[in-house]
């Protein structure tokens, strides 16, 4: 569609196109379709009015079309930032009717509870969170929530207590530590300390494409030719499936990040001991060096890496973010304070060094509280300066809540969970107590 490919660059001229697939048709797949779009666009430029007209014409005039929910989503956001949680509840359970057991109507169920919190009606959210999936620790946490403001203390303590201990790494267990105090030792997350220098798993008997791809990927990983020895280990793995013996290899070609998905791919399949292979600690003396020099955690800095690019040295992200903490060139180059190569942020000294310092001068901004200096890394200090206006004074747990882009919310909860499980496998003495909000 012409008016997508304008996108963020010329916001009126897309609109304009957007107008004429709407007058030039009564098709769904056209009209409907231009609807969402430009819905959407709206809102992603914080255009709340002109979205939610757009997505309420989309729902009126075309009631089958596959955004349909998308758009009922979005008007209970809207409803939500705008004060009415009356609407927003009664949009998200249309959701919920409309497209029941996807994964945007399980969501929709969980926000209807938290607006019920919100309110005050905390029997009725404990109630709905309560019937949310079990695998959920977000509805876990708020259901404990719900239920030590309606006066049930012991309850939640003891729902807080069990999530805690089953999910250690959980970032709720953060949150939970501020209500019920910090637990004595460290929980056990993660191998014991004598298996850390276990000798890496051997190969299993290889033969045919998979021996052939093998061999050839480690001949290049030590001649030094990182990128192709990368492409034969990707057709190993597609012919042995997820295997231990290909952690060390891809890490040694330098693809952490293929490490990391194998050790996702094993963990889900059952295996157990992944933990420091699923949040690894490469460049390690960079995060040190450029964390201590900036004032940063140095295991934030990694939690946010794993986050951003999987320690990936030259990803590239579709907007432009470059290297290890996907720096942008024009943040790297404030920072820097002269322009830097792409070859410069796709070297991992260069890229963790310049994004520490920038997320040092963003805790600094933010009174060291790191949900709002993690949500403005993503999103952009003048996004989280806009959110604090909209609830003022709220808890920090309930402000992560709040967080209008999903992208971020969701970031700033998974950085929140590395860090809670960087600490537990690499962190020294007692767990720490920093300050989230």
């Amino acid at each position: 569609m012409v008016a997508r490919s304008w996108g963020k660059a010329s916001p009126a001229e897309a609109d304009a196109a957007y107008e004429v697939a709407i007058r030039s048709s009564r098709a769904a797949d056209v009209a409907g379709t231009a609807r969402f779009e430009r819905g959407r666009a709206a809102w992603n430029r914080n255009e709340d009015a002109a979205a939610d007209r757009d997505f309420a014409a989309l729902v009126e005039r075309f009631p089958e079309h596959q955004s349909v929910p998308e758009a009922l989503f979005a008007r209970a956001r809207i409803a939500e930032t705008r004060g009415d949680p009356g609407a927003a509840i009664a949009l998200y359970e249309e959701v919920v009717r409309r497209a029941p057991g996807s994964r945007l109507a399980t969501d929709c169920a969980w926000r209807a509870a938290f607006v019920r919190h919100l309110e005050g009606d905390h029997t009725a959210a404990a109630t709905a969170f309560a019937a949310l999936p079990a695998d959920r620790d977000d509805a876990a946490y708020w259901r404990a929530r719900a239920l030590d403001a309606s006066g049930d203390s012991a309850q939640a303590r003891a729902l807080w207590d069990e999530l805690r201990t089953r999910k250690p790494e959980t970032g709720f267990a953060w949150w939970i530590d501020r209500r019920m105090g910090v637990l004595d030792g460290r929980p056990t997350f993660g191998p014991s300390a004598g298996s850390a220098g276990a000798p890496p798993p051997a190969p299993p008997p290889l033969a045919g494409a998979a021996a052939y791809h093998y061999g050839r990927g480690r001949l290049l990983t030590s001649l030094g030719l990182r990128a192709d020895a990368v492409r034969e280990l990707q057709a190993t793995e597609a012919a042995t499936g997820p295997d231990p013996f290909l952690l060390d290899a891809y890490r040694e070609a330098g693809a952490h990040g293929a490490a990391v998905r194998v050790a996702i791919r094993l963990d889900q399949a059952g295996r157990p001991g992944m933990e420091r292979d699923l949040y690894p600690r490469p460049y390690g003396e960079e995060f040190t060096r450029g964390g201590v020099q900036a004032g940063v955690d140095p295991l934030l800095l990694a939690s946010m890496a794993r986050q951003e690019s999987l320690f990936e040295a030259t990803a590239l992200s579709p907007a432009g973010a470059r290297g290890v903490l996907q720096l942008m060139p024009g943040t790297a180059a404030q920072v820097a304070g002269a322009p830097v190569s792409p070859s410069a942020l796709n070297d991992p000294s260069t890229n963790i060094a310049l994004g520490a310092r920038y997320m040092g001068g963003l805790l600094q901004r933010f009174d060291g509280r790191i949900v709002l200096a993690v949500a403005a890394y993503n999103a952009g200090p003048d996004a989280v300066d806009r959110w604090l206006a909209r609830a003022p004074g709220v808890p920090g747990d309930e402000f992560v809540e709040r967080i209008s882009f999903r992208e971020t919310r969701d970031y700033v909860k998974a950085v929140l969970r590395n860090y809670r499980a960087y600490h537990l496998l690499y962190g020294d003495g007692d767990l720490p107590s920093p300050r989230l909000f």
